[in-house]
Formats: structure tokens, C-alpha cells, sequence
């Protein structure tokens, strides 16, 4: 456990990382249980994925700057 600001903070970006990855994780297996014909919410998904990864690069950014 950190004790200084800077080692909070590291933290806490570490912790959304990881909920980036459970988020890309559950998209994947909701997208196996949809049968086909489902073009819709499996775009919805591809779309929750793409802005997933963009905020996990924006937290690696900022990671990267602590």
C-alpha cells in the first residue's frame, strides 16, 4: 500500500486499468452468448469495447505523467 499522493494515485490508475480489462472481458462473453441476428447489439458492444479502449489509453497517459 502506497503512502505518499503519488503512490495513491498510481494506485487507483492501476485499479481502472484492470476494470478496463473486466469490462473488454464481459463484452467478449456477452458477445458469445448472442445468437446470430443480433447485428445490433453486437455492434453496441464492438462500440463499448472501442470507447473501453480509449479510456484505457487515456489512463495509461496519464499513468505514464504521475
Amino acid at each position: 500500500m502506497a503512502g505518499n499522493t503519488r503512490g495513491k494515485l498510481k494506485e487507483h490508475l492501476e485499479g481502472m486499468h484492470r476494470n478496463c480489462n473486466w469490462i473488454k472481458t464481459h463484452c467478449e462473453q456477452s458477445l458469445e452468448l448472442l445468437p446470430d441476428g443480433y447485428d445490433k447489439l453486437e455492434k453496441s458492444f464492438g462500440c463499448l469495447v472501442e470507447m473501453t479502449n480509449q479510456l484505457d489509453n487515456f489512463i495509461n497517459k496519464l499513468y505514464s505523467n504521475v
